[in-house]
């Protein structure tokens, strides 16, 4: 089982789903597309995966034609790590896509159960700064991962909701925004622009543009991004966010989970798009 940097598990399943996406969208052949077909059919006998590679293939040929991309190139898993499928259009823009595969799960709602990013964010570390008693909340070994990097100067030019924007399109440290070419806050927005998540369970396939994501919509318009801050029952600290209002059960676009205390001492964090967030937008895909 692998992982990319702060982001969640995948296995075997999860990458031959970028794989087949990704064969898909650069119009790979039918012997190409069969093979990762057979994979996942291979995963769902040993009971690793929750649909039929045939339903799978067909949903993501649907969906991607209804998006009507002009791609000259696709790859799954690039080095880069800027997301699980690096595509470039004919017109030579790149676009990134972020593969969510809960096969297993019965309906998109399910999307809250996932990891969207892990471990120690930007966002935290300026949420850190700002919030006197989101500190009080954290046992030390999460207070040392969130502090043995100085965000202080690094971080002086962006707001939390920057740095939320930037936990959205998984540029959450200084070293992956430059990766992507993006130096302030102004660059995370043409980012997510050209970012989508594709989200599978066994309601079907779906699509949407990071930057069609209404809450992220809203704090590019510059509307305030509202959190609740409380001490968890596993985690030390639990940070709701949402742009609605005053966040609440049915008012979440994030959930950041602070401080789950492994065996061996150290800290994680968990953190998760809650379905709310997508489920508000009027722009998203669905093949089923």
């Amino acid at each position: 089982m692998t992982r990319r940097e702060g982001s969640g598990f995948s296995g075997p399943q999860a990458d031959a789903v970028a794989e087949l996406i990704a064969s898909h969208l650069r119009g790979g052949s039918s012997s190409e597309i069969e093979h990762w077909v057979e994979v996942l059919d291979q995963q769902r006998d040993l009971g690793r995966f929750g649909l039929p590679g045939e339903t799978v293939s067909e949903w993501a040929a649907a969906l991607l034609d209804e998006l009507g991309l002009s791609v000259g190139k696709a790859q799954a898993l690039a080095p880069g790590g800027l997301g699980d499928i690096e595509v470039e259009l004919n017109d030579g823009t790149s676009l990134w896509i972020e593969v969510k595969s809960q096969s297993k799960k019965a309906n998109f709602r399910d999307l809250t159960q996932a990891d969207w990013v892990r471990n120690e964010t930007d966002a935290l570390r300026k949420l850190l700064l700002l919030d006197e008693p989101f500190r009080d909340f954290l046992s030390e070994p999460t207070l040392d991962g969130l502090t043995t990097h100085d965000a202080g100067e690094a971080l002086e030019d962006w707001r939390f909701e920057d740095l939320w924007l930037a936990d959205v399109a998984l540029l959450y440290s200084t070293s992956r925004r430059l990766m992507a070419g993006v130096t302030s806050p102004m660059g995370i927005n043409g980012f997510l622009d050209r970012k989508f998540l594709f989200h599978l369970t066994k309601e079907g396939m779906r699509s949407v543009r990071l930057s069609d994501i209404p809450a992220v919509k809203d704090v590019q318009d510059g509307r305030k991004l509202h959190r609740k801050i409380k001490r968890g029952r596993v985690a030390d600290a639990i940070v709701w966010v949402s742009t609605e209002e005053f966040p609440r059960q049915g008012m979440i676009d994030f959930i950041y989970s602070v401080g789950y205390l492994q065996n061996d001492g150290t800290s994680i964090g968990r953190h998760k798009m809650n379905a709310h967030a997508i489920e508000r937008s009027n722009d998203v895909i669905v093949s089923s």
